[in-house]
């Protein structure tokens, strides 16, 4: 990819993310600049784990919370964030980014999941988080 222009997006989507708490952008945004941003870190991500990018690069994206996380390491990091507090789900309204995080992680999931998006092995373990199924029609 081209340095300077890959550099002044990847710039974009830093300032985005800083501008909204920690939290990435999202593809589903009504908001035309947060789907393109979300669409342009898929895209590196996925450079990312094809070997396409370089050490610069890496580094630049491992600023960005769960770049390298497979969909399954995600979901048990919400397990263990369940179960260490409680059986309480993550909010999407906390003061803290981690638990933003997870939460909108989840809610993209459910939105997944509800429209016959996921497999019958991602299904089952969202089914396994505590406190899932039971809100999982609010």
């Amino acid at each position: 990819p081209d340095r300077p222009a890959w550099t002044e997006r990847c710039k974009q989507l830093q300032e985005w993310v800083e501008a909204h708490k920690g939290t990435l952008p999202q593809q589903l945004s009504e908001d035309k600049e947060e789907r393109l941003l979300a669409n342009w870190l898929r895209c590196q991500r996925t450079a990312m784990k094809k070997g396409q990018l370089d050490q610069y690069q890496v580094q630049q994206l491992d600023q960005f919370p769960y770049t390298h996380a497979t969909w399954t390491e995600r979901c048990e990091q919400i397990q263990e964030w369940v179960e260490a507090h409680n059986d309480t789900l993550p909010h999407y309204l906390s003061e803290d980014k981690e638990e933003r995080q997870l939460a909108n992680w989840l809610a993209k999931q459910r939105v997944a999941m509800n429209m016959g998006d996921l497999d019958e092995e991602q299904h089952e373990q969202l089914q396994r988080i505590p406190s899932f199924s039971v809100q999982q029609q609010s």
